[in-house]
């Protein structure tokens, strides 16, 4: 079956939903380690929160709070 859409994307004359400003859009981040199998004894978000359009940050034992 032909695909339609691959002469657009790749001569990068694709629209994805990224590519658009919204206003009031948030963007959220994943952080992991770069050590596999790490034991990670604590984590200070502080510098996190208290950056600029910063809205929340999470931490696994946070996450697991929500739920």
């Amino acid at each position: 079956m032909p695909r339609s859409e691959d002469p657009r994307l790749l001569w990068r004359r694709g629209r994805f939903a990224d590519d658009r400003a919204l206003p009031h859009i948030a963007h959220g981040y994943v952080l992991q380690s770069p050590h596999t199998h790490a034991t990670l004894n604590g984590i200070d978000v502080a510098a996190a929160k208290a950056a600029p359009h910063v809205i929340e940050v999470f931490t696994v034992t946070g996450w697991q709070a929500l739920g």
